[in-house]
């Protein structure tokens, strides 16, 4: 590996470590449109350094970066807290504004014809190989300060991201974490932009948090996960823009992020497509089953038993065959002993909870059976003991169907 390839690997590795961070409480805060009104917020902070140095200064031009993005959150924070502005009006405003300004001055100066501004453009869509070494001195101390603030506030961060109210009745301030959430994404957009460019800076921040999100349970697994997909997205998308002549670093990134995004978001354990649809369809399965075991029973208490057809009573009686609560003999479905306890206790709630609606909620009887047949599938023992006791063991539903208790 070359040493300019080296250095612009390890820049981007570092800046998306701090995006990544950064980006993981913007994404849980629902505000992943901060990270694009930043990105866009700093560009006429750019322009405007670039005027006053007269020179494509990377030091001047971060400060200028910095100001414009400081500015940008106060007044974000500001319009929020008027009763009459939404959070979303807000950030729209300033995403616009700041980015509109941006383009007028740099279309002023190209109109002055001052020299050197048309590298400028490389802050829109982002030019990695600008990378150099003495940018490690913007790249390092961002990510140790995005680091440190989040080692201070990660108890207030964490609590606040997930359940906003209750972290301000604790005795949180929204207004320190919210300016906390908008440093570390400012660092993180700072130094990212001359990489990733304006229009592109946003998706480092937000997709490996998603990522992180859909892959686990736990805040730390998140922010683990996105970590290391930033940074197995920069680093592929480095190489593949170092093998290939014109190809820029940036939309590489992106789209191997994207690529690893559509693979988490259909074959992630937890939440994935996948995942999802076999949890929905064992669900419907129980479910099926238990109004088989309920039909079955109360086909023995009529004399009548229910015919069942159809490819979802098929996957219910399987179910029920494979956890011996019925059997089959001479061609028909009975049930076992076991099937018989489980198809009356399924009666059982489900008339309960029919007198319990009419009794104590006030509903009429013929308007409680379809919600009995959806809460029975929930009821826990804890709650059917409640339910015996506020009730007073009835021996009848509302319907005068007798509940069955023995055997």
């Amino acid at each position: 590996m070359s040493p300019t390839l080296l250095i612009v690997s390890s820049g981007i590795l570092i800046m998306s470590l701090t995006s990544s961070l950064a980006g993981t409480f913007v994404f849980l805060r629902k505000e992943s449109l901060l990270g694009d009104v930043l990105s866009h917020a700093v560009f006429p902070g750019v322009c405007i350094s670039f005027l006053i140095a007269g020179e494509k200064d990377n030091f001047v031009i971060l400060i200028g970066a910095t100001i414009t993005g400081i500015i940008a959150i106060s007044l974000i924070q500001y319009l929020g807290n008027k009763p009459k502005v939404k959070q979303d009006a807000a950030l729209a405003f300033v995403l616009s504004t700041f980015f509109a300004l941006g383009i007028v001055i740099l279309a002023y100066m190209q109109n002055l014809g001052i020299s050197g501004q048309s590298g400028l453009e490389t802050f829109l869509f982002g030019s990695a190989a600008s990378i150099l070494l003495e940018d490690f001195w913007f790249f390092i101390p961002a990510f140790i300060l995005v680091l440190t603030l989040f080692g201070l506030f990660y108890k207030e961060l964490k609590l606040v991201s997930f359940d906003r109210k209750f972290g301000i009745i604790s005795g949180i301030s929204s207004r320190t974490t919210d300016m906390v959430i908008g440093i570390m994404a400012l660092l993180a957009i700072v130094t990212g932009i001359q990489a990733m460019g304006v229009v592109l800076m946003a998706s480092l921040m937000i997709i490996p948090p998603a990522i992180g999100r859909t892959m686990s349970v736990t805040l730390k697994k998140m922010i683990i996960i996105a970590m290391l997909t930033a940074s197995l997205g920069s680093i592929a998308g480095t190489y593949f823009s170092s093998t290939m002549t014109g190809a820029p670093t940036g939309p590489w990134i992106v789209l191997f992020l994207g690529c690893i995004a559509i693979i988490a978001f259909i074959f992630s354990p937890t939440r994935g497509l996948i995942s999802r649809r076999i949890s929905a369809l064992r669900q419907e399965t129980k479910i099926r089953s238990e109004h088989i075991l309920k039909s079955m029973y109360k086909g023995q208490e009529d004399g009548k038993m229910p015919e069942f057809k159809g490819s979802k009573d098929s996957r219910g009686l399987n179910s029920l065959r494979t956890k011996g609560l019925v059997e089959r003999v001479e061609g028909r479905f009975r049930l076992t002993e076991s099937g018989r306890e489980e198809g009356r206790r399924l009666v059982r709630l489900h008339r309960l909870w029919e007198l319990y609606l009419t009794k104590k909620m006030g509903i009429q009887a013929d308007h409680v059976h379809e919600d009995a047949d959806s809460v029975e599938h929930i009821i826990s023992g804890d709650v059917e003991e409640l339910l015996l006791e506020v009730l007073d063991h009835p021996q009848k539903d509302p319907h005068d169907q007798e509940i069955p208790y023995g055997k």
